[in-house]
C-alpha cells in the first residue's frame, strides 16, 4: 500500500476554517473582556494563545501560496490564503507570494528576501531588514494608516478598550512576526555559523 500525501478535497478548507473562526472567536471574545475584572495572570496564556492562532494564519497563506490548501480549486486556494493574510496583519497576498516564490528560486543568495547579508547579525537590526525586504515604505506607512484606522473604528465605534486592542490584536501579530523571523533566522545562523542573539 502507496502513501498518498495528498490530502483529501476538503481537508484544507477544514483546517483554514478551524483557524479563521478560532482566530475571529477568541479576538472577539478577548475584545470585550473587561481586563479590570479579572485576575492579570489569564492575559499571559491569552496573547500566547492569540500569537499561536496569528502564526497558523501565516502558515495557513503559506500553504496557500503553495496550492495546498484548496489543490483542485486554485480560485478558492488563493482566495483562502489572501483572507488569511489580511486576518493575519493586513498584508497583500500576491507581494507575500512573488516574495515567497524568490526565496525559492533564489534560496541563500542576495535575490532571496529571506538572505541574510552577513552584516545585520544581531536580532533587531537582521529582523528589521527581514521586514523591510517583504514590506517597501509606502506599504508600512499604508498599513500603518489600517491599523490606526481599525483602531479608532474598534474604539470609537463598538467601545473596545485600547488596552485590549493592544494585547489581543496588536501585539501577537508583532509577536508572531518574530516567532516566524525567529525560526527562519535561528536555521540561517546556524547554516551561516552565526552568533545573532548577541
Amino acid at each position: 500500500m502507496r502513501y498518498d500525501p495528498t490530502p483529501a478535497p476538503l481537508t484544507g478548507v477544514l483546517i483554514a476554517s478551524v483557524i479563521v473562526l478560532l482566530w475571529m472567536f477568541s479576538l472577539g471574545l478577548l475584545l470585550v473582556i473587561d481586563l479590570g475584572q479579572y485576575n492579570v495572570l489569564w492575559v499571559f496564556p491569552a496573547i500566547l494563545g492569540r500569537t499561536y492562532i496569528q502564526t497558523g494564519l501565516f502558515i495557513l497563506a503559506h500553504d496557500a501560496i503553495h496550492g495546498v490548501v484548496m489543490p483542485s480549486d486554485r480560485r478558492l486556494n488563493h482566495d483562502i490564503g489572501r483572507l488569511a493574510v489580511t486576518l493575519y496583519a493586513l498584508l497583500s497576498y500576491e507581494k507575500l507570494a512573488r516574495n515567497h516564490r524568490k526565496h525559492h528560486r533564489y534560496p541563500g543568495q542576495a535575490k532571496d528576501p529571506d538572505f541574510h547579508d552577513g552584516t545585520h547579525r544581531s536580532f533587531f537590526p537582521w529582523y528589521w531588514r527581514f521586514m523591510n525586504g517583504y514590506m517597501n515604505g509606502k506599504e508600512r506607512t499604508v498599513m500603518l494608516f489600517k491599523i490606526i484606522a481599525i483602531a479608532l473604528v474598534a474604539s470609537v465605534g463598538f467601545h473596545i478598550a485600547m488596552a485590549n486592542l493592544f494585547l489581543f490584536w496588536f501585539l501577537p501579530i508583532v509577536l508572531s512576526s518574530m516567532q516566524l523571523f525567529f525560526s527562519r533566522a535561528a536555521k540561517l545562523a546556524g547554516e551561516r555559523g552565526d552568533n545573532w542573539l548577541g
